[in-house]
């Protein structure tokens, strides 16, 4: 499968695990009765959360718009352009490609003013979604239960918000466990922490586009970064941030072979991708997102700056970028490489947008926000 990270280092299992102060036990697979399995993709959050919390990027099967590529057929690579576009240089990083940047000067909002919040407590004796017999969330592929990290860290991110609002420790118990099956999702490479996929997963329910196992995501680490850094503030166990800067490097690792792991990657443009789907020219634009609020939380909780050096990448490619998702009058694309519409992303392109010029002071993020719910709301 072109351009599919594979894994290449050892698992960051047991030593990592007691390094966060959890006790990770192999637990039983139970918790179905009655409940509905779960597509094992990228799947939507809580309904409970209001549109502007959703956290959702299960690829959608809905339309694709006129200018949609032929199917299986890759979008040509964009023709280089001769020099930075006004507002952007080039930002050398050792060891890797350079991508472009912009200055940034980034808001410091409180943990009270960050998304993923405010939603009602979900039950611990009976949870919206399938569990193993820790209380830890499973998604269902072809009958067989599967740890999804971006369910995992939704899930995380969700406990946490609970204990914030109740006090209840149990939520933080099983946010503790939900983080110890994340590390033991994890594969080392370059002092990063790679959060693994082991089950196949077919682009939009394309036979002819198969991610294989194991794969990675880059809205898996933003995702999971956030949560580490909530779950380290509202546990007060540092360790949890230290494994948020593990995740965090993974980021930071730009792809430079396609059999090794790999979530960030530099177009022939110079801009900097962190891709949902480690897919050519693929380019989810809410997955990108979700992993550049992650770098964002990160730096917030600890001043770093290589994770502000990733966030300016982002938002220089997103300044280029976003305005070729719009559909004038109608749903936005997906992704770029496909082009499907779903109004359900449209909504959550909107509130992210907002967000990023929110943290970003940037206006033209503000800007495509409105112009988005303009076409479709």
């Amino acid at each position: 499968m072109e351009g599919r990270g594979r894994p290449h280092g050892r698992s960051l299992t047991i030593a990592a695990t007691v390094a966060l102060g959890v006790v990770v036990a192999i637990p039983t697979l139970v918790g179905f009765g009655g409940r509905r399995a779960e597509a094992p993709s990228q799947s939507p959050g809580s309904s409970r959360a209001s549109a502007s919390r959703t956290i959702d990027s299960q690829p959608p099967a809905g339309t694709a718009s006129p200018r949609a590529p032929a199917a299986g057929v890759s979008p040509p690579p964009p023709t280089p352009s001769p020099k930075p576009p006004a507002g952007t240089s080039g930002a050398a990083r050792a060891g890797g490609p350079s991508f472009r940047t912009v200055r940034l000067t980034l808001a410091r909002l409180t943990p009270a003013q960050l998304p993923y919040q405010g939603a009602r407590p979900v039950s611990l004796s009976s949870p919206p979604y399938p569990t193993d017999s820790r209380g830890v969330r499973v998604v269902i592929r072809d009958g067989k239960a599967h740890y999804a990290p971006v369910q995992l860290a939704q899930q995380g991110l969700e406990l946490v918000d609970a204990f914030n609002q109740t006090g209840k420790r149990a939520y933080l118990d099983v946010a503790r466990r939900v983080a110890g099956q994340l590390v033991l999702r994890g594969r080392s490479f370059s002092n990063g922490l790679f959060l693994t996929y082991d089950f196949a997963f077919p682009m939009h329910g394309r036979s002819s586009e198969v991610l294989r196992a194991p794969w990675y995501s880059g809205m898996a680490q933003g995702l999971a970064a956030s949560f580490f850094v909530r779950l380290a503030r509202a546990s007060g166990q540092p360790g949890f941030l230290r494994t948020a800067g593990l995740v965090m490097r993974a980021m930071e690792n730009l792809r430079t072979r396609d059999d090794r792991a790999w979530v960030s990657t530099v177009d022939s443009l110079g801009y900097l991708w962190i891709e949902e789907y480690p897919l050519d020219h693929d380019h989810t634009l809410n997955g990108y997102l979700f992993a550049l609020f992650g770098l964002y939380e990160y730096w917030l909780a600890t001043g770093s700056g290589a994770a502000k050096s990733l966030l300016a990448g982002g938002v220089a490619a997103l300044r280029h970028y976003v305005p070729q998702f719009r559909n004038v009058g109608a749903i936005s694309a997906y992704c770029l490489r496909h082009r499907v519409q779903n109004a359900k992303y449209h909504r959550i392109h909107i509130w992210q947008l907002r967000f990023l010029g929110r943290i970003t002071g940037d206006a033209s993020f503000s800007r495509m926000s409105k112009a988005f719910a303009a076409d479709f709301s």
